[in-house]
């Protein structure tokens, strides 16, 4: 999920193309996809004249540490060679300095908690941070707008 100004600008869930062996090859190739889509992100915005010359590297927030590891490490070790190269895209990004790994907790990570039954308390704090609302939230907020319209006219 990518944040522009405090407002989710998007997200996606997708199945992976490729099997992986571990959770921290699941994860790396998460990220991969996630970068590729802030790349693409990024990009969009310049053709919008976006001027991010005053910004430095886009944080990414990962909860396992052994992906941040295997992402921030330029050597090829045992644990990620049979890893298909085109997922090292992660890790030019970091080389770059076009993006930087934090790691997070597993229950401050939204995009995760999206795809879990959660419990009515973490659900509605991250409703609140994705900024959703149900359909009756928006109904009656739409007919307190018109109400004050109604009121000034």
């Amino acid at each position: 999920m990518f944040f522009l100004w405090n407002e989710s600008i998007s997200w996606s869930f997708k199945h992976q193309q490729c099997v992986s062996t571990s959770s921290a090859e699941a994860e790396y190739v998460n990220e991969c996809n996630a970068v590729k889509e802030l790349t693409f992100l990024i990009q969009a915005l310049k053709e919008m004249r976006y001027d991010d010359s005053g910004t430095n590297s886009t944080i990414i927030l990962a909860d396992n540490q052994a992906t941040i590891k295997m992402s921030s490490n330029f050597v090829n070790h045992s644990r990620a060679k049979h890893i298909d190269t085109s997922y090292h895209y992660v890790r030019n990004k970091i080389e770059e300095k076009a993006i930087r790994l934090k790691y997070i907790l597993i229950d401050q990570m939204i995009i995760d908690n999206l795809i879990k039954s959660l419990n009515s308390g973490k659900f509605l704090r991250f409703k609140s941070v994705m900024k959703l609302a149900s359909r009756n939230e928006i109904i009656s907020s739409s007919m307190t707008s018109m109400s004050k319209r109604a009121r000034y006219t």
